[in-house]
């Protein structure tokens, strides 16, 4: 049976579209009859799709607001302009014996934690800290089991069976339930950009990065900006619009789960390592989306010279514009840790 709640369509998307438009600035309010009118038609109705593409064009062709906060290009030239002054990194000479302790130990870490995560993922903070507490894991110290007491198990709707199919099973991973680490998007990506790096070498392009998805990535396997890009492409619409075209999801988290091997390839060059995930990004996401990538990779990249991690952090801040709000929201978690706030 094909799992159509997969697919994405225009209609499954423009609620949050109008929530997007309205975070980068845009006056929605005059759209939303429009939007709830179309979201009324009847799914095998296929006007209901058709008039959705209108909707996406209307709100995508709006201006940003007068006085709004955020200066928040999405090409490279720009983003550069916008930085603030750059990070300043010493300089290493690296022995082979250090860059593979040091990758082996990225590479490992970024396993461990996509695991202990996967069984989790969309948890909120009170049902995550809550069952930790009940089973003596908290601050965590070991991986998460899903065999315990059945009323730990109903308290915190523990189940070991997915009601859909994901990389082919819909086994949950908790830590008892796996032998290995199994396939999840964000170490896919990790293998998929070595691909790109060795196949292109370091001046690859945002073609190319399109051209090895589309040889290499089957469409089931990614998820709402990178599952819409992937249509766009298939489609013939070429970065970087294939951003931007209809894709509600363009500023989420998934370019940032895309970084880690521009960081691993850069030891010690945060610019470096953000141009390549600004050109990874480029094709699926804007702004704070590429933005996210470019962080993740240049923090990766510093993580390679030095452990403190106020540098690493202010290294990736170093790389994006100063003006964006994922700037300010990291500094507003930095000043968490000065107030003494856990």
């Amino acid at each position: 049976m094909l799992r159509k709640q997969f697919f994405f369509t225009l209609t499954d998307s423009l609620a949050f579209e109008l929530m997007q438009a309205n975070a980068e600035g845009k006056e929605v309010t005059a759209l939303k009859k429009e939007v709830d009118e179309i979201l009324a038609i009847e799914d095998d109705d296929p006007l209901k799709q058709q008039q959705a593409v209108g909707v996406f064009e209307k709100i995508q062709a709006l201006p940003i607001k007068d006085g709004y906060l955020y200066v928040e290009p999405s090409t490279l030239e720009e983003i550069r302009r916008e930085r603030p002054e750059a990070q300043l990194v010493k300089e290493k000479k690296f022995e082979d014996e250090f860059l593979y302790d040091k990758l082996y130990g990225a590479w490992l870490g970024r396993c461990a934690g996509c695991l202990l995560g996967k069984p989790i993922e969309l948890w909120h903070r009170e049902r995550l800290v809550g069952l930790a507490k009940d089973t003596d894991n908290y601050p965590f110290a070991r991986f998460i089991s899903s065999d315990l007491p059945d009323d730990i198990r109903k308290k915190y709707e523990i189940s070991d069976r997915l009601p859909i199919s994901v990389y082919g099973t819909n086994v949950v991973a908790w830590i008892n339930n796996v032998e290995n680490m199994p396939e999840d998007d964000d170490t896919n990506y990790t293998l998929l950009n070595l691909k790109i790096l060795e196949d292109y070498g370091l001046s690859f392009t945002s073609d190319d990065v399109a051209e090895c998805w589309l040889e290499n990535l089957p469409i089931l396997h990614v998820f709402t900006a990178e599952r819409i890009a992937y249509r766009n492409l298939a489609n013939a619409v070429f970065p970087p619009i294939s951003a931007s075209h209809c894709n509600a999801y363009r500023e989420m988290i998934g370019a940032q789960i895309r970084a880690d091997i521009f960081g691993y390839v850069a030891p010690g060059n945060p610019t470096l390592a953000a141009e390549f995930a600004f050109k990874d990004a480029a094709i699926s996401h804007t702004k704070n989306g590429i933005y996210g990538e470019m962080f993740v990779a240049a923090m990766l990249a510093v993580a390679a010279v030095t452990d403190d991690i106020e540098i690493i952090i202010n290294a990736g801040l170093s790389e994006i514009p100063a003006k964006s709000r994922l700037t300010e929201k990291i500094c507003e978690v930095l000043s968490w840790k000065k107030d003494g706030i856990n």
